[in-house]
């Protein structure tokens, strides 16, 4: 006997249930169930596997006699009743293996089914469902009662997708993702980290960097990323960057072999280099010709009688070839220095003849000068190329005009200053301009030898590097500022000098030469040269002696001859430098040095001291015939 109360509760839950719920009588599918057994049917999943059909029509002898609301809203229909009428159209082809698998365990007597599948809904969308059957006690044999419930686990199925596709994106990454505990120490690694050590000869442990731990620590408290770090195994350079996940107290960790990107960059690099180089060497090369042009031509004139004015002209060409090289060696930043000293107000001033002719007239170029004058220590060629390039650039950062103003001044740098200078009073000279500025990305690199930001063919990375070079040679430093759009400020600070006018000494005077009777051996593999002291220096009373190489000047010494004075080249082909020729004298035989190399390229291991024990070629006679009687005299 029915209970009202019992069966109007169990409606309601029914009815409100969050999962689909259908009540179905499978009478008549009982009923072909029983008649295929009787046909002879014995294996029951290779009929239907053989009939796909049956299992439509079999669905279709099942009626649906209550569904509740929430299948009506899963199955996206109009009402229960095109829901009821329209089971068939739930159906997918996916569906049919799972649906003949129920049929099969029906047939068997079996009371409870679940298992994944498909379903269609009214608007033709696929959903995956989870699928149970439950056949209640009584109702084996008849199929007149049987209850299903129905779960929409799309959701749920896309989730594990999304899952298992994040799951394989470490296991089949080509690089190598590492997850690491609080400690630093590999919770997980992928294959590509085993590959990674395995070609690197070493663990995992070993691979990562000996600070892991630190980083690790760092990384989850504050919850920053390290994005890149360097670390050198054997020839192999390793990048890693390490990501906190802090929810999870955990850190992910990715390694990169980037040995072949670092090298195909530096080939990129020499790439630029050289092309910039054979740029470089044209302009060098038309100088060079002018030069030679005038020399050659005004010996020309000198040989024919009608030279005057000649020998002017090709000491003046000579001089000017030997300012190229010194810009070249200076480019190197390896030329000696010349230093005198310096009033910067007057040479900033002076300079300004020669801006006339360098920036445009769109441009205005104001002079902010120090109103006491502002001594240093300097070459004044190379101070002069120095502030050319700076103008130069402030120029060309200015293409449709603006301002350009040249401050000196004295400033005092402290400890904390950040120039990599000794706290004290130095020299400023600050070139600002009103142009496009230098974007952030590009601040770090613009000092680099070959980096430019102009366009291709206006400029070739050569001028700033170049800048930077002589002001680290003078003992300063070069610092920069700028905003895009608004302008850049060059600042370059040089030591000053406080009393110029004690220190200040006689260089600027004309020494006479003078000559002597001591024996002198030079050694010097460039005949010409050779020829050129020798002549000069007998036709100062000296007695010479020449050797082309440092092998046949160690014959003459080890001989026996001896010489008061030995000149002789640095850098010689035979494989036996000026130094170690210099080795074999004896202490009251004296050594001068010469050579056409920068200074600190040619003495490696010698302290040269130009004037006192080194000639910088080019020279002529009276530079030579004064370095020779001054270390003569021991002066």
């Amino acid at each position: 006997m029915s209970n009202p109360g019992i069966e109007e509760r169990f409606q309601s839950l029914f009815e409100h249930s969050p999962i689909c719920l259908w009540e179905e009588d499978g009478t008549e599918l009982r009923m072909y169930l029983d008649q295929l057994r009787a046909d002879g049917v014995v294996d029951m999943r290779g009929y239907f596997r053989d009939h796909p059909d049956a299992v439509g029509r079999c669905m279709g002898m099942i009626k649906v006699l209550a569904v509740n609301q929430t299948s009506v809203l899963a199955y996206e229909a109009r009402d229960k009743a095109e829901l009821i009428a329209g089971l068939a159209r739930t159906l997918t082809p996916g569906s049919y293996a799972v649906l003949a698998e129920q049929l099969v365990r029906l047939a068997e007597g079996e009371t409870v089914f679940e298992a994944e599948t498909t379903a269609q809904t009214f608007t033709g969308r696929t959903i995956d469902i989870m699928l149970k059957t439950i056949v209640p006690p009584g109702y084996e044999h008849t199929l007149s009662r049987v209850y299903v419930a129905i779960v929409d686990i799309t959701a749920r199925k896309q989730a594990q997708h999304e899952l298992r596709a994040l799951a394989l994106f470490p296991e089949l990454n080509p690089h190598a993702v590492l997850q690491l505990a609080a400690d630093g120490t590999i919770a997980y690694a992928n294959p590509a980290s085993d590959a990674l050590a395995s070609t690197l000869g070493a663990s995992l442990v070993d691979l990562l960097p000996a600070t892991t731990p630190v980083i690790v620590r760092d990384a989850l408290a504050s919850g920053r990323t390290l994005p890149h770090l360097e670390t050198l195994h054997g020839a192999r350079t390793l990048a890693w960057s390490f990501h906190p996940v802090v929810a999870l107290a955990i850190v992910h960790c990715y390694a990169v072999d980037i040995t072949e990107r670092l090298q195909l960059e530096e080939q990129l690099r020499q790439s630029q280099k050289m092309d910039a180089i054979g740029r470089l060497a044209g302009g060098i090369a038309h100088d060079f010709n002018n030069l030679l042009t005038v020399i050659h031509g005004n010996t020309v004139l000198l040989q024919r009688g009608k030279g005057s004015g000649s020998l002017d002209s090709i000491a003046k060409a000579t001089d000017r070839a030997a300012a190229l090289v010194a810009q070249l060696l200076a480019f190197g930043r390896r030329q000696m220095l010349q230093t005198l000293e310096v009033e910067l107000n007057a040479t900033v001033a002076n300079l300004m003849a020669i801006l006339a002719r360098v920036v445009r007239e769109d441009v205005e170029v104001r002079l902010e000068l120090a109103p006491d004058p502002v001594w240093i220590h300097a070459d004044p060629g190379m101070l002069d190329q120095v502030l050319m390039n700076l103008v130069v650039n402030a120029r060309d950062a200015m293409p449709d005009g603006g301002a350009l103003a040249l401050a000196t001044s004295v400033v005092a740098i402290e400890a904390d200053s950040g120039l990599e200078l000794a706290p004290g009073d130095y020299a400023c000279v600050r070139v600002r301009d009103t142009g496009v500025g230098i974007p952030p990305e590009h601040l770090a690199r613009i000092f680099d030898p070959f980096f430019t930001t102009k366009q291709l063919g206006r400029g070739t990375g050569l001028g700033l590097s170049t800048v930077f070079g002589i002001v680290k040679q003078h003992g300063g430093a070069l610092a920069v500022t700028s905003e895009v759009g608004r302008g850049t400020t060059f600042s370059m600070f040089l030591p000053s000098v406080a009393d110029a006018a004690t220190t200040r000494g006689t260089s600027d005077v004309a020494i006479e030469p003078s000559g002597g009777t001591e024996t002198i051996l030079v050694v010097e593999d460039e005949e010409s040269v050779r020829e050129l002291v020798r002549k000069v220096l007998e036709m100062y009373g000296y007695r010479v002696e020449v050797a082309a190489t440092g092998a046949a000047a160690l014959a003459l010494i080890e001989g026996g001859a001896r010489f008061d004075l030995v000149l002789t080249d640095l850098i010689m082909p035979g494989g036996i430098s000026g130094r170690e020729v210099a080795a074999r004298l004896t202490p009251a035989q004296k050594v001068l040095y010469m050579s056409g190399y920068a200074g600190e390229l040619a003495g490696r291991g010698v302290e040269l001291r130009d004037g006192v024990n080194f000639l910088k070629k080019p020279f002529g006679p009276t530079p030579l015939l004064v370095g020779v009687r001054r270390c003569l005299d021991g002066s």
